[in-house]
């Protein structure tokens, strides 16, 4: 599961050419899930909002500190 590697990458401090790769590569899993999932019409949807905003998915492996929910956000609201 993506989560759980995230949660095991994140629990070391790394280097930030350590975070980039990673970044990387967890969004190339996720286009490759992307991929499979949307030749189904009923997760068309929402493999294409995942899709438009692949970028934003690791931003908790690309910048250290910051945690893989959006729990901050909604704590704020």
């Amino acid at each position: 599961m993506l989560s759980d590697e995230i949660i095991k990458f994140n629990s070391i401090e790394k280097s930030e050419k350590q975070r980039l790769r990673k970044y990387k590569q967890m969004t190339k899993k996720l286009q490759k899930m992307i991929e499979y999932y949307a030749r189904y019409e009923e997760c068309q949807t929402v493999t294409k909002y995942i899709d438009f905003h692949i970028e934003s998915w690791f931003t908790c492996i690309k910048i250290a500190g910051v945690q893989p929910t959006n729990n901050y956000a909604e704590q704020a609201i």
